[in-house]
């Protein structure tokens, strides 16, 4: 990417920052209250909570400016399998008590 101004990628109106700049940019963190945090420390963060609220793959990799989901899916894979054994446990709760589907 060189020296130059990091580039910004805009996808539907949100601009998103490449990864690689998020190391040159530099902000005052005591002054906005995220003293000890890293923008790209903020971005995992940003990243890790939409997954584990129940937003797609997809969404959350255009949200990061990345081209392609299947980059999210190897970097954050951790936080879906977590999510796919909370669909297993409900699954085995509905088992257990088919009654509790229909409430």
């Amino acid at each position: 990417m060189g020296g130059g101004r990091p580039r910004v990628y805009r996808r539907a109106g949100v601009a998103a920052i490449a990864v690689r700049a998020l190391g040159r940019i530099q902000i005052d963190s005591a002054k906005v209250g995220l003293e000890g945090y890293t923008l790209h420390g903020l971005r995992h963060t940003f990243a890790t909570w939409l997954l584990s609220s129940g937003v797609d793959v997809g969404t959350v990799s255009s949200l990061l400016g990345r081209s392609a989901a299947s980059t999210t899916l190897n970097v954050y894979g951790h936080v879906i399998v977590e999510k796919q054994r909370d669909a297993v446990r409900i699954v085995d709760r509905l088992l257990a008590d088919p009654a509790a589907a229909s409430r």
